[in-house]
C-alpha cells in the first residue's frame, strides 16, 4: 500500500513518479471495496486462509470449489454467476492485501458481465459456454482490450494500452468466463520470482517470508489464497511450473 499517496514532490526520478502514480491508480480502485481491506500482518505469516475470514459462509464455499465444479452449480442455478463473482472479488481484495499481487482492478466491469450472464441463462435456459460464469485472472503482459500493457515494466505504464483482447481472452469470453483482475509478472519476465519497481514483490500465502515463484507467481499467490480458482499465466522455462510448485497447484504448460 502507498504511504503517502497524496504528492509527487518526493519523486527524485521521473521513473518513481510514474510507479508511484500507478500505485495511486491502484490504490483508487481499491477504495471502492474499502469495508473489504485488511491490515499487513507480520511476514512470517501464513495467510493462505486469511480471506475466508472477510467472507460469509456461503461466500466460503464458492471460492472453495474448483472451477469445474463452480461451472456446473452456475448451470445448475445453485449458485448465480454475480454471487460467484462477487465472492471471488471480495475474496481478491482481501489476497491483494496480504499478498500483493494485483495490477489491474476491474471488479465492477465483471459484476456487470456477471449479470448478463445470468440473465442468458435465466431466458435461454441455457448456458454460454462451458466456463459460463466463472471468474478468470489474467496474467498482466496477456492483453485485456482497453487496459494498461505496463506489465510491470515502468517505461511501458501508461504508454500502451491493449487495442484487442489476446487470443486466449477472446476464448475465455466466448467460453463463458468472467475476467475481473489482472496480476503482475516481473519485469523481464524470465524471473523465478515476482517483483517489479512498480507494484514491488509478490509474496507466498503459505509463508510470507518466501517467493511465490515466477514469472506466473502472482497467478499461484492469488489461487492459493482464494482470490480466483482459474487463472491464466505463461510459460517457456517453468513460468507456470514454478509458481505451481510453490504454492501446491496444478500448472498446465500447454504445448504448440
Amino acid at each position: 500500500m502507498v504511504k503517502d499517496p497524496s504528492s509527487h514532490s518526493a519523486c527524485k526520478h521521473e521513473w518513481e513518479r510514474i510507479a508511484l502514480q500507478k500505485r495511486n491508480d491502484q490504490e483508487n480502485a481499491l477504495a471502492k471495496f474499502a469495508d473489504w481491506r485488511i491490515n499487513v500482518l507480520k511476514p512470517t505469516s501464513d495467510v493462505s486462509q486469511l480471506p475466508l475470514k472477510k467472507l460469509t459462509d456461503g461466500e466460503q464455499s464458492i471460492v472453495n470449489c474448483d472451477a469445474t465444479t463452480l461451472a456446473d452449480l452456475i448451470r445448475k442455478r445453485v449458485y448465480t454467476s454475480v454471487e460467484v463473482v462477487f465472492a471471488f472479488a471480495k475474496a481478491a481484495v482481501v489476497s491483494q492485501d496480504a499478498t500483493n499481487y494485483l495490477t489491474e482492478i476491474f471488479i465492477e466491469e465483471a459484476l456487470d458481465r456477471a449479470q448478463e450472464l445470468d440473465k442468458h441463462l435465466e431466458v435461454s435456459g441455457n448456458v454460454v459456454g462451458p466456463l459460463h460464469g466463472v471468474p478468470v485472472s489474467i496474467k498482466d503482459h496477456i492483453k485485456i482490450m482497453g487496459l494498461d500493457m505496463s506489465t510491470g515494466n515502468i517505461s511501458r505504464a501508461y504508454k500502451e494500452y491493449a487495442d484487442k483482447d489476446a487470443v486466449v481472452v477472446d476464448i475465455l469470453r466466448k467460453a463463458g468466463a468472467v475476467l475481473f483482475v489482472k496480476t503482475q509478472n516481473p519485469q523481464s519476465y524470465s524471473s523465478l520470482e515476482t517483483t517489479n519497481n512498480i507494484c514491488g514483490r509478490t509474496i507466498n500465502p503459505f509463508n510470507t517470508k518466501f517467493t511465490s515463484g515466477g514469472s506466473s507467481g502472482s497467478e499461484s499467490a492469488s489461487i492459493s489464497c482464494h482470490g480466483s480458482n482459474l487463472g491464466v499465466g505463461a510459460d517457456i522455462g517453468c513460468s507456470i511450473r514454478v509458481p505451481a510448485a510453490h504454492c501446491s497447484l496444478h500448472g498446465l504448460k500447454a504445448l504448440n
